[in-house]
């Protein structure tokens, strides 16, 4: 598996990352809506930019707020120096990183929130905001993005994988004071991740509690909605779902699911 995932991680984008970077992310649009998987708001745009200097994620989404409706959205893209986080972030797992950030993750679905009441606007619940990002991932894969190429499914898993452990890593940190080290570890061998990002996620854990574990939590919670609801409605559709879920904003998803499932 390692080896595997050290090939697929030598495949680096090449050229201009920036340019590299809007062409995955319109080629991700152009599958949206061919599959009409999810609204899209045209008077919304995404405007990609070089992350400013004391942003230390991968990628982010700056979102415009509910009393700046015809601000600009930004979609943050640090630039990898090379090396472990060059790898960690190959062509595969930047589109992946894509799916979850910009389409149909975050922008999307900050977009829909802040159609929602001011107050839900503004306090965000971070488990519907991240659980949507990796369900836009694993929703993007089940279409056929990437015709189910097999790489990218594995280099999912591995990125799906990461979320498991942001769990077990929170917990680990706040409840049994594990070591850097000892939790670096963990990262590399149990995860598959590379040095620099296993460090990075180590200094994230030192400065939050709880938000590493929003994300596989509200993951979890959408999911198993969906699956539930396939269930129980036979004229079930996907795009009525993920609209009327995004439409409640970033409220707590058990808070979705209750009004969901009411008759």
């Amino acid at each position: 598996m390692r080896r595997v995932l050290e090939r697929l991680g030598g495949d680096q984008v090449t050229g201009g990352y920036l340019q590299s970077v809007e062409g995955q992310v319109a080629e991700l649009r152009e599958f949206v809506e061919s599959r009409d998987l999810v609204e899209l708001d045209p008077t919304r745009p995404l405007v990609l930019r070089k992350a400013p200097g004391d942003d230390v994620m991968a990628a982010s989404v700056q979102a415009l707020g509910p009393y700046d409706p015809g601000g600009t959205t930004y979609y943050n893209i640090a630039m990898p120096a090379g090396g472990d986080l060059a790898r960690e972030y190959n062509r595969r797992t930047l589109q992946i990183l894509n799916m979850h950030e910009a389409m149909p993750g975050h922008y999307v679905q900050l977009t829909h929130a802040n159609r929602a009441s001011v107050v839900g606007s503004i306090f965000r619940n971070s488990a519907p905001t991240e659980g949507w990002g990796l369900y836009a991932e694993r929703l993007m894969l089940e279409q056929g993005f990437g015709d189910h190429e097999p790489e990218l499914w594995l280099l999912y898993y591995k990125w799906f994988l990461r979320s498991v452990t942001n769990s077990i890593l929170d917990r680990e940190v706040h409840v049994h004071g594990i070591e850097r080290e000892a939790a670096i570890r963990m990262l590399q061998h149990t995860a598959f991740q590379e040095r620099a990002e296993a460090e990075n996620k180590w200094r994230r854990a030192m400065v939050s509690q709880v938000q590493l574990s929003t994300y596989f939590s509200g993951f979890s919670e959408i999911y198993s909605l969906r699956e539930e609801l396939c269930t129980v409605q036979p004229d079930f559709d996907l795009k009525r779902f993920h609209s009327r879920f995004l439409g409640y904003g970033s409220i707590p998803a058990r808070f979705i699911r209750e009004r969901m499932l009411s008759p």
